[in-house]
């Protein structure tokens, strides 16, 4: 059961650092683009509008990328509560604060 739960810890450790990523990418990609169109009085002002479209690409991205983080997070904490209920001297008290 150990194992388990160490398993799906990492899971969830590596879809939030997935996260973090986007993240990353989405405010790289601000900064590039505004330093660019604001840089020179001849750069075109529709990269703005560009960047938003990329930005609501990330945005996208980062919204599935969550939707299955919060699916192994609740695994874990379910697994979490599991494990300490069966291993708890006073398990029928847990037991019953959990539904099990």
């Amino acid at each position: 059961m150990v194992h388990f739960y160490r398993a799906e810890v990492s899971r969830s450790t590596a879809w939030r650092s997935r996260l973090d990523a986007t993240t990353n990418w989405a405010v790289l990609t601000c900064a590039g683009m505004l330093s660019f169109a604001f840089a020179g009085e001849h750069h075109s002002h529709i990269l703005l509008l560009l960047t938003n479209l990329i930005v609501l690409s990330y945005l996208l991205i980062e919204a599935r990328r969550y939707r299955y983080f919060e699916v192994y997070r609740a695994r874990c904490g379910c697994s979490k509560k599991i494990f300490y209920c069966r291993s708890s001297p006073a398990s029928s008290t847990l037991r019953c604060a959990i539904g099990g």
